[in-house]
């Protein structure tokens, strides 16, 4: 019974390392699909695919899944990001 538990104290510290040495991907390389697009920008899923079809954001398709890239998504919400402080300046 002690030799299980050394293993597993063994795995779980081999688990830990592994995890906190992993290298995350970069954004640039980063796909998302139209539900996590949809919750980064706080819009339906409707409101992506009319994005979609109107080419403001545009599609990669893997087989039938829809993806788009982080980064070029992040880009076309900063360039339709309203700044408040010019509105109230107005």
């Amino acid at each position: 019974m002690l030799f299980i538990k050394e293993s597993l104290v063994t795995l779980i510290n081999l688990i830990h390392e592994l995890r906190d040495n992993r290298v995350a991907p970069s954004n640039e390389d980063r796909y998302i699909d139209k539900k996590e697009a949809s919750r980064i920008a706080s819009v339906s899923l409707s409101t992506i695919d009319a994005w979609r079809r109107s080419r403001k954001i545009m599609p990669y398709y893997f087989d039938t899944a829809v993806r788009f890239r982080y980064d070029e998504f992040m880009t076309f919400l900063e360039s339709r990001r309203i700044d408040r402080s010019e509105n109230l300046d107005k």
